[in-house]
Formats: C-alpha cells, sequence, structure tokens
C-alpha cells in the first residue's frame, strides 16, 4: 500500500525482526530493489542484513542516540569506536543473543502498551483486550 503512494522516503524499522534466514534474505533483495527508486532508512541490528542492503552505501552505526561512526559497512566494522559496540563487532553469537533479548524484552512489556492503550479510550481498550 505504501509503494502506491509512490513515496520518496521509506524508512523501515527492524524489517527483519523474527524472520527466518530465508525470508530476510528476500527482504534484502526487496529493499535493494527499491533503492533506486526511492530513498531508505533502515533500522536494523541483525548486521549480516546489514551488509546484504548496504552495497557501497553509507551506513550510521548510532548508540544511545549518538552516531558512533559512518562509512561504507566494511570501514564501519573496522571502525575500532564501532568495534566496541556489540553490534558492530561482526560477532554473530552477539547478535543473535542481543535480538533474543529484544524479542523477549518486547513479549515482557506488552502488557504496557495495553494498559496504556486502554486509559487513553475505550475503542484502544478492547484492542488491548484482543492482544492478551
Amino acid at each position: 500500500m505504501l509503494l502506491a503512494q509512490e513515496p520518496k522516503l521509506l524508512l523501515v524499522d527492524e524489517p527483519a525482526a523474527g524472520m527466518t534466514d530465508e525470508e530476510t534474505h528476500r527482504t534484502g533483495e526487496l529493499l535493494v530493489s527499491l533503492a533506486g527508486k526511492h530513498s531508505l532508512i533502515v533500522v536494523e541490528h541483525d548486521m549480516t542484513f546489514v551488509r546484504q542492503i548496504a552495497q557501497n552505501r553509507k551506513v550510521t552505526v548510532l548508540h544511545q542516540g549518538t552516531v558512533l561512526c559512518e562509512g561504507g559497512f566494511d570501514d564501519v566494522q573496522a571502525n575500532p569506536r564501532c568495534a566496541k559496540s556489540t553490534l558492530a563487532g561482526g560477532n554473530q553469537e552477539n547478535e543473535r543473543r542481543i535480538r533474543t533479548s529484544s524479542q523477549a524484552f518486547r513479549r515482557r512489556n506488552r502488557h504496557r502498551w495495553a494498559r496504556a492503550s486502554s486509559a487513553a479510550s475505550p475503542w484502544r481498550s478492547a484492542l488491548a483486550k484482543s492482544w492478551r
């Protein structure tokens, strides 16, 4: 639906979250194909996925809202400041652990969204109950 509106910019937040390796690869191919027609900003923690879509494009590594480094994917991974970051260090085990803990955090905290929603309006309350 979004592409039918012909946007100039697409902001994609963690498109590979919860996907299998095959789905992640296909999503990467889709984003690469869109890059010629649209500007893309992709927020992602899966560095294998980032490597796939970076393809000589600028990568920016953020840590707690601050830019650690920018450049090509290989330059970013070689940067000592980014190597200290568990995400840019290229350590697949750390990436898996962070992805798993992020998913667990979302599962543990979805009830907070439900409580906040139910306080806002009756229709949100019904929606929140359906999510439980």
